[in-house]
């Protein structure tokens, strides 16, 4: 299992919480956790890119359950 981001954990935790919306934290969660890692060890524009998404999409999902600003 790739390192674990702050973001990712908190994600998991809202997700085991029992948020209504804990299948699409944990799957985001897990996705920017993998692209972290393929960032971290490749860092080509590709894996870039894709952490880029991971973190977004991450990132819009955590504000959308809990309210925090984007």
């Amino acid at each position: 299992m790739a390192k674990e981001t702050d973001l990712s954990k908190k994600m998991r935790k809202l997700a085991r919480a029992g948020h209504d919306r804990g299948t699409e934290l944990y799957l985001a969660a897990t996705a920017l956790d993998e692209a972290t890692d393929d960032y971290a060890t490749g860092r080509k524009v590709d894996q870039m890119q894709t952490f880029l998404a991971a973190w977004s999409k991450a990132r819009r999902v955590w504000c959308e359950c809990t309210g925090e600003a984007l």
